[in-house]
């Protein structure tokens, strides 16, 4: 395929400005993702929180490797493009690999959260486990749901629901019987599972497409230097 590089030139120059930003757009959501699983603090193993973690990674790396780019677009630079291309490719193997692990490990994760918010519900009434206590309150009023899986968890260790489970909107769909009716687990794991893919399809798309216009770049200047 022949490449014209002048317009591949600005076109990946623009391109990776836009995925400059991209990666600094992934860092900031990353660290947001973070702070809000600090948050939910007791509620969260360990586990869970690397996908935040490994997006403010993943965004620094994006952002770096986009300036190499847009230095060598502008250089026209063979080695340059050819670096770029291989960190690009490097990332996205990264990603995808990230992504088959993720899946692989789907279930383990969604016991080990399971787990967490269980060991975190039985302390919520030890008066010395506020942080418990707190990620629960929390969690149930941002999702407006109650206990792990229903409600009726809330039973097994209290005599009552939790203030925070209680509710008196009669437009509500998710108040039944003044209390919220689904559990929180569903929701805590949809909310994980959308940000990782979202983000995980945007970054993969990104490194593709980039990689692609940096080998073609790298082509056409090489081919250049050899027609001189």
């Amino acid at each position: 395929m022949v490449c014209g590089s002048s317009i591949i030139k600005y076109f990946l120059f623009l391109f990776n400005t836009l995925f400059c930003a991209g990666g600094l757009a992934i860092l900031v959501i990353g660290s947001i993702i973070q702070v809000n699983i600090d948050s939910y603090g007791s509620l969260f193993p360990g586990e869970v929180a690397l996908p935040g973690l490994l997006l403010i990674v993943v965004g620094g790396v994006t952002f770096l490797v986009a300036f190499v780019g847009c230095c060598g677009a502008i250089r026209e630079s063979h080695w340059m493009m050819i670096t770029y291309a291989v960190s690009l490719v490097s990332l996205f193997l990264l990603q995808l690999i990230g992504g088959i692990l993720a899946i692989v490990f789907k279930s383990d994760l969604a016991g080990l959260l399971k787990g967490s918010m269980k060991y975190a519900m039985e302390l919520y009434s030890n008066p010395t486990e506020a942080a418990a206590r707190q990620a629960w309150d929390r969690v149930q009023r941002d999702f407006r749901c109650c206990g792990i899986d229903d409600p009726w968890d809330w039973i097994q260790v209290m005599s009552d629901f939790p203030d925070s489970c209680k509710c008196d909107d009669p437009f509500d769909m998710r108040c039944v019987g003044g209390h919220f009716a689904s559990g929180c687990f569903r929701d805590l794991s949809a909310w994980i599972v959308t940000w990782e893919t979202i983000l995980g399809a945007v970054a993969l798309g990104f490194a593709l497409v980039g990689a692609m216009l940096a080998i073609c770049l790298a082509t056409s200047v090489r081919r250049r230097m050899h027609m001189v």
